[in-house]
């Protein structure tokens, strides 16, 4: 059974090189820069999808990395993404399972019951961070907290903390195999996707001797629209109204 798994890895990583890999230092997948994304664009925003981006160990990273213990980040897919716009963009961006089951010689190599959970980070750990090199706290699981900020370094020195900005994480009564966040704004700048399995049954399997760590297989899409294409809410427009006859009753006060 050993030698069938053995087989099934070496199998999977060499077919896998040109995409991220499970069971890897950080690599970002560069949602932006990308040949491999399929681009959609309009006067206003600009999409780019991704329906088969990679594999994930397991489906409870997120979970783990949420559970105040902090998670390991060889459980957790990474992406970024940049804003150029100096007047920042809206973001409307999901993290999904792809859908695939694949077995090899019998033995599931991927599943699909990927439920995602998704946190957004201000700035990029370096290239090939590893908890190794991370200065990871005594009795926490990982380095990667899916709630706060996080610091991460390679084997050449480099370290580096990402600013925790949000998260979506899943209903854990009514797990989905999508998650998304929408019309959300943020400034310009550079930005940290990390995402893995949020299934709290899963991350109760992982801390027993039936670890399953099978691939999960997932998709992201990113879309940007300017801010100049997203119109004022009409409450705003009635709340600014209200101000100006505010303004001009004082106004009139005064000069009475």
């Amino acid at each position: 059974m050993k030698k069938l798994l053995l087989t099934v890895a070496t199998i999977g990583l060499t077919a896998l090189a040109p995409i991220q890999q499970a069971a890897a230092h950080v690599g970002y997948l560069d949602l932006i820069n990308n040949p491999a994304a399929v681009i959609t664009s309009t006067a206003a925003s600009t999409t780019y999808y991704y329906g088969q981006a990679g594999l994930i160990n397991g489906n409870f990273g997120f979970a783990d990395a949420a559970d105040g213990n902090w998670g390991d980040s060889h459980h957790g897919g990474w992406a970024k993404f940049d804003i150029t716009d100096a007047n920042g963009a809206y973001i409307d961006l999901s993290v999904f399972s792809d859908g695939r089951n694949e077995l090899f010689e019998g033995v599931p190599f991927i599943v699909s019951d990927f439920n995602p959970g998704l946190s957004i980070y201000s700035g990029v750990v370096p290239d090939e961070s590893h908890e190794d090199y991370s200065g990871v706290p005594s009795g926490m699981g990982g380095a990667w907290n899916a709630l706060g900020d996080t610091t991460m370094g390679n084997d050449l020195g480099e370290i580096h903390t990402i600013d925790y900005i949000t998260h979506v994480a899943q209903n854990q009564a009514n797990l989905q195999s999508s998650i998304s966040l929408s019309n959300y704004w943020l400034a310009q700048g550079t930005y940290s996707v990390v995402f893995g399995g949020d299934s709290l049954a899963a991350l109760a399997t992982s801390t027993t001797a039936n670890d399953d760590i099978t691939a999960r297989g997932y998709g992201i899409s990113l879309k940007l629209t300017d801010v100049a294409a997203v119109p004022v809410p009409a409450a705003i427009w009635m709340m600014m109204g209200g101000l100006m006859g505010l303004l001009g009753l004082q106004k009139r006060k005064i000069v009475a």
